[in-house]
């Protein structure tokens, strides 16, 4: 069954105006997906709810919600929880599955925060579980980095992170983009495919 966790408010339009001189707030929420039967249905009946959000992310749990996240479901990131890259991944990353999601422009998601732990079997679970997404995606080029922190004790620069990301068999380059460029990417994508849901057909016009 599908679950929603990890959900940023979305701001209203009034409410980004008021504030003009305030970072662009953008809001995203994460499908927790475990089990896969009657997942569509579910996510067809919350549609109106997840349209509010800049950004749509699913965290799979199983190997089927992983095979439907990166076939079928229409989102911008697969998400891995940094509880989930501190260990064994209880499903295989097939390389074919990830080629479709990302030939669909989804990308993966690497949480930096996973490797701030005194546990040195958890980090070098992250680093096995984030070289393998690495790999998987193209080399890096259909990743994306965050820190999904939940204190502000494990927030990092940027060029900290992209030099922490070399453990992951990232370049510095490639980490900062995938801090930065490829989640701009991916919100001008999802606001296009809202913009053109919207769009209606005219005979001998097309899209008016």
């Amino acid at each position: 069954m599908a679950s929603l966790v990890a959900a940023t408010k979305p701001q209203s339009q009034k409410e980004r105006e008021a504030a003009p001189r305030l970072p662009l707030q953008r809001s995203r929420i994460t499908i927790e997906l475990g089990d896969v039967d009657g997942a569509h249905a579910t996510l067809t009946d919350l549609k109106s709810t997840l349209d509010t959000y800049d950004l749509i992310a699913v965290a799979p749990t199983t190997g089927k919600a992983f095979q439907y996240a990166c076939s079928t479901m229409d989102v911008d990131v697969i998400a891995f929880s940094p509880e989930a890259m501190q260990s064994r991944l209880k499903f295989q990353l097939n390389h074919s599955l990830m080629d479709k999601a990302r030939a669909r422009g989804v990308v993966f998601e690497i949480p930096y925060s996973a490797m701030l732990t005194d546990n040195a079997s958890k980090r070098q679970h992250v680093i096995s579980n984030a070289n393998a997404l690495v790999q998987g995606a193209g080399a890096g080029k259909g990743i994306v980095v965050s820190g999904q922190a939940e204190t502000a004790f494990q927030l990092r620069g940027a060029h900290d992170v992209a030099n922490m990301a070399t453990f992951f068999g990232m370049s510095e380059e490639g980490a900062l983009d995938a801090l930065s460029t490829r989640w701009e990417g991916l919100l001008g994508r999802r606001k296009q495919a809202k913009s053109f849901k919207g769009m209606t057909l005219s005979r001998g016009t097309g899209l008016v």
